[in-house]
């Protein structure tokens, strides 16, 4: 799984939570919180042993993962093979799908529109610029062939939008002055997500859309408050918020009557997948992704089914 800029602070937080109750419990949509197991999807032969390692698992769904520049090698041509080969490998679970742009971006992309930013995986690495018009406008393109694609599809419950940051998602890696140096702003950074977030509720009018984020990049000026901004361009939108990473507070100050919100583990939790489970139904999440490994380890099971009871 990606690595997660957001702190996992389950010790002290769980007795913070606690005072909250199981009320807000996936309050938005009134229904039991769902654990769904995070891969990244590659060879047909990993994604079948994966999802079959799931059949035993009372983790509800699969949630997979896919880079940009595998789907669509050179521009215009696409690649479904591993989306396909995911949808037919889940069985009857449900599915959440995430297309990841940032420094998985294709390489044909033009170079002038993008920098070389800090990689969380170490190093550096090419990303595009998340506000350049032409980033979006062939962004949108694929975002509606996918759409084309898999719209139809009632095996997928959500589709998991970005494509932003390093690693797909709304969060800047780098140093300010770099991202100020090509335009960056906090409403330039909310209106470009905005676009994105318009533009896969477009291609997937029969899904729900969730989004992840937002961070600025090192050192940007803490107000006006970019969190804010982007919960509230989630809010109006009407679509789901996603926090990567489970905190002692619900991301910002969701309103839960407007829209549904989720986790993502900042990291595999081993025997501590409990303890985050149980924070997370505390805050009221409607789901919450885990690592394959704490999906598929029977020590969790019991803590997977009492978080979806």
């Amino acid at each position: 799984m990606k690595a997660r800029l957001l702190t996992c602070l389950f010790a002290g937080a769980v007795a913070a939570a606690a005072t909250t109750g199981a009320a807000g419990h996936a309050a938005a949509s009134g229904t039991s919180p769902q654990c769904y197991a995070y891969m990244s999807a590659g060879s047909p032969t990993l994604i079948i042993n994966h999802a079959t390692a799931l059949e035993s698992s009372p983790c509800a769904g699969l949630s997979w993962v896919f880079p940009w520049n595998k789907l669509e090698p050179t521009a215009g041509t696409y690649n479904w093979t591993t989306v396909d080969d995911a949808l037919a490998a889940s069985g009857s679970k449900p599915v959440f799908l995430r297309v990841i742009a940032g420094n998985v971006s294709p390489a044909w992309l033009p170079r002038a529109d993008g920098i070389v930013a800090a990689n969380p995986k170490g190093g550096t690495a090419w990303e595009p610029i998340p506000w350049n018009a032409d980033f979006l406008a062939t962004w949108k393109t694929f975002i509606n062939a996918f759409g084309a694609r898999y719209n139809a599809s009632t095996h997928i419950v959500q589709i998991e939008g970005g494509g932003d940051g390093p690693q797909g998602e709304a969060h800047l890696a780098g140093s300010y002055a770099q991202w100020q140096a090509v335009g960056y702003s906090e409403q330039t950074y909310v209106n470009a997500i905005s676009t994105e977030i318009a533009d896969f509720k477009a291609a997937f009018p029969a899904h729900r859309i969730s989004f992840a984020g937002a961070t600025g990049p090192t050192g940007a000026p803490a107000t006006p408050n970019l969190e804010q901004g982007f919960i509230s361009a989630c809010e109006s939108a009407n679509i789901v918020i996603q926090n990567n990473g489970l905190t002692g507070s619900k991301y910002g100050h969701i309103n839960q009557t407007v829209i549904l919100f989720g986790y993502q583990t900042a990291s595999a939790q081993g025997t501590g997948l409990g303890s985050a489970l149980q924070l997370a139904r505390n805050l009221g999440a409607s789901f919450v992704e885990v690592y394959y490994t704490d999906a598929t380890n029977p020590a969790n099971y019991g803590a997977i089914s009492t978080f979806q009871s």
